[in-house]
């Protein structure tokens, strides 16, 4: 008896583990956002906003992102910004960056201009489940970070 016992919970313990490692295996918006922002060297320059401020810059529709990271300057003197949207429906989430980017940039040429350039070539990817936006001064080394994170 004692060792149908512990054989039955083996068995449920390897079932655990291999379901964790299964729905586990998907990068989460926070790691390739934290991937982005080190690999680019703005940990200084730039923050991690808070989801309301997420809600209140792009207006995205309930249960549009399932899970997002923004990273900006907090104290607007740069328009830094790095940012990955996981969705269902990249083309969604596409347009309503490209609203907020629009927003942006009519902002930034009022009050700081030297970085409207940079809005101009913000990076913005779709992949199958997601949608990553940049904006730095390095844009090449950007959209190699980008491209190599939407598959």
């Amino acid at each position: 008896m004692l060792k149908k016992f512990v054989s039955s919970i083996l068995c449920v313990l390897m079932l655990v583990g291999c379901g964790a490692t299964s729905a586990g295996s998907a990068v989460s918006a926070e790691k390739e956002a934290e991937q982005i922002v080190s690999e680019l060297g703005l940990s200084d320059k730039i923050t991690l906003m808070d989801e309301r401020v997420v809600k209140g810059l792009f207006f995205f529709d309930e249960g549009l992102v399932n899970d997002a990271k923004l990273y900006m300057d907090s104290t607007n003197k740069s328009a830094d910004l790095v940012g990955v949207f996981k969705t269902s429906d990249p083309d969604a989430v596409e347009s309503k960056i490209n609203d907020y980017l629009t927003s942006l940039k009519e902002t930034t040429q009022m009050y700081n201009p030297d970085e409207v350039f940079k809005i101009d070539n913000a990076i913005i990817k779709k992949g199958a489940d997601q949608v990553i936006v940049v904006i730095a001064d390095d844009i090449e080394q950007a959209g190699k970070i980008v491209e190599s994170l939407i598959k």
